[in-house]
């Protein structure tokens, strides 16, 4: 009886740990349902009374998943709490009774539940997260049951990697058809700029996933609107140069200006309406421009804008750049 109870166990926890790598299997670009089908099948198949994921984001630790029916105190805790700097160096934390310890008050103060487990999810040796097991009564997890959520947390930790790494080849091909887009309308329009710029505008808010792009070219002493792509209304067709703008910073000093959150920052630039005002309609929150150089010298400007707080990665920024090249390219072959 011992050998087939060990038997069927063993027999759940290879049926369990396999469905999940078939949910891995159909969602390359989502991780949410993987997150979903750990904390279910580590409660039903290691009979939990709740199982909670947590994603590191920034200095906290965010709820992704739960399956069970005890409440969450915390949606957010902080990374530098007592278990968690447990965990980062030691590992796994099993906790036989809460109310029975005071290392780690926060858990034991007030608790409804009373054991408790906690699996580490490393990345390269990183803490990214952590998959945690509670349980009503004093019960201790098994050797077995401790092993499989580890292997759970290893599950999540691939699921995440696979869709880090779909994403940024996904993301990566999406830059290369935009870019060869563009030089294909350059090629197809050696007299004619206009159909350049309205390509590359579009892309630009596509490929780079803002609200909106447009783009500028500096004509006498304004800057005359002569593409614009995406949602927010883009804005006077000419502005006079010398205005404090995002877009002027960066004509001046002739180098990309990224500003994560415009309100933040709205007294910087006096001129700009849409910062200044938050009840604007267009209400853009975050904003990104690069100069058109030409032989060092200004001749114009992309921008792209989000109406959300909700700054430009890395790679944007340099995307943004190279479209702007582009521009100057085309602009210069058409001259």
């Amino acid at each position: 009886q011992e050998r087939n109870a060990e038997l069927r166990e063993a027999l759940e926890h290879q049926m369990a740990t396999a469905e999940v790598l078939g949910i891995i299997s159909r969602s390359p670009t989502d991780v949410q349902p993987v997150l979903d089908a750990i904390v279910a099948s580590a409660a039903r198949v290691c009979g939990i009374d709740d199982v909670a994921l947590r994603l590191r984001d920034r200095e906290v630790m965010v709820l992704r998943a739960k399956f069970g029916p005890i409440p969450i105190a915390r949606v957010e805790v902080g990374i530098d709490e007592p278990e968690q700097a447990w965990m980062r160096e030691h590992g796994t934390l099993h906790i036989l009774d809460v109310r029975a310890q005071n290392e780690f008050p926060k858990l034991g103060s007030g608790a409804s539940f009373r054991t408790f487990l906690a699996v580490p999810l490393r990345q390269q040796s990183e803490l990214i997260g952590l998959l945690s097991a509670r349980r009503n009564e004093v019960r201790p997890f098994t050797p077995a049951q401790i092993k499989l959520l580890e292997t759970f947390a290893d599950q999540a930790v691939i699921a995440i990697e696979n869709v880090r790494l779909f994403n940024e080849l996904k993301e990566a091909l999406e830059q290369q058809t935009a870019t060869s887009e563009i030089l294909g309308v350059i090629a197809s329009s050696p007299t004619d700029i206009q159909p350049v710029l309205d390509t590359i505008a579009q892309s630009a808010a596509r490929v780079c996933g803002s609200d909106d792009a447009t783009i500028r070219l500096i004509e006498e002493d304004t800057l005359s609107l002569v593409a614009h792509y995406g949602t927010i209304p883009p804005g006077m067709a000419r502005r006079t140069l010398g205005s404090r703008t995002p877009s002027q910073e960066a004509i001046i000093h002739r180098r990309t200006v990224h500003i994560p959150a415009l309100l933040a920052e709205a007294e910087r630039f006096p001129d700009s309406a849409p910062i200044r005002d938050r009840r604007d309609p267009r209400g853009i929150r975050t904003f990104l421009a690069t100069p058109l150089l030409r032989k060092g010298t200004a001749i114009g400007v992309i921008n792209i804008r989000r109406t959300e707080v909700k700054p430009f990665s890395d790679k944007q920024v340099a995307l943004l750049e190279t479209f702007a090249s582009q521009a100057v390219i085309a602009i210069e072959n058409v001259r």
